[in-house]
């Protein structure tokens, strides 16, 4: 696997994990004073979650087509 992949696999990997923690440990709300302010933070973490998941998806592709 060349680093570039190992790189988006990685970071795709932490930017998937550590936002679903976030959200599923009810750290939001800890930190939020006002609902809005609770909303934003979701929204980007949700953000975060989905860039996580596309890295993690183009990491994937990467390898299957250095194989080939």
């Amino acid at each position: 696997m060349p680093n570039g992949s190992k790189t988006l696999l990685y970071t795709g990997l932490i930017l998937t994990i550590i936002p679903l923690l976030f959200i599923v440990t009810g750290g939001i709300p800890a930190i939020a004073g006002s609902e809005g302010v609770a909303y934003a933070i979701a929204l980007g973490c949700i953000i975060l979650v989905i860039a996580g998941v596309l890295m993690l998806i183009g990491s994937l592709i990467g390898m299957v087509a250095r194989r080939f």
